[in-house]
């Protein structure tokens, strides 16, 4: 009977806590706020390079190339909300026949995905343009694959 007495504070706390993020959860904005200011200082685009090459990530973009290139293995492609250009350059290595182009925003991103595929050698494959994902800057039914990954918080809609 004893153990049972002392579980009950723990049930409370727990219960408490649980109950306190519920509530500051349904008081939260329903509105989205994106911001980009942040993406352009070169330290934030420093930081989303190492978090990009993390294990974890290699693995993500390795299962949405294998992916995408069961759909499509030539012609043209874009990669919405690049960053610093891995899946670009990496879906252009498995796919010769594919010219992939990144499309970011930020133009410290862009930079630093220019730069990943010239140490690459992937110049002519792959390219970066300034763009957004609500207006992807190529005509209509110009395109025969479109990828993205991790960018889908930084969407306003």
């Amino acid at each position: 009977m004893k153990r049972k007495d002392s579980l009950t504070p723990a049930f409370v706390l727990a219960g408490s806590i649980i109950t306190a993020a519920w509530l500051l959860y349904k008081r939260r904005p329903r509105d989205r706020i994106v911001s980009q200011e942040s993406l352009e200082d070169p330290e934030v685009s420093k930081a989303f390079d190492r978090i990009a090459r993390m294990p974890q990530m290699r693995l993500l973009r390795w299962y949405a190339i294998k992916r995408a290139l069961k759909l499509i293995d030539h012609g043209q492609a874009v990669d919405l909300g690049c960053g610093p250009g891995l899946l670009v350059v990496e879906m252009a290595q498995q796919a010769a026949d594919l010219h992939v182009t990144g499309i970011d925003l930020s133009d410290e991103m862009l930079l630093q995905a220019g730069g990943y595929a010239h140490r690459t050698g992937l110049e002519e494959q792959v390219s970066f343009r300034k763009g957004d994902a609500a207006n992807i800057p190529f005509p209509d039914h110009g395109l025969d694959l479109v990828v993205s990954t991790l960018s889908l918080h930084h969407w306003r809609d």
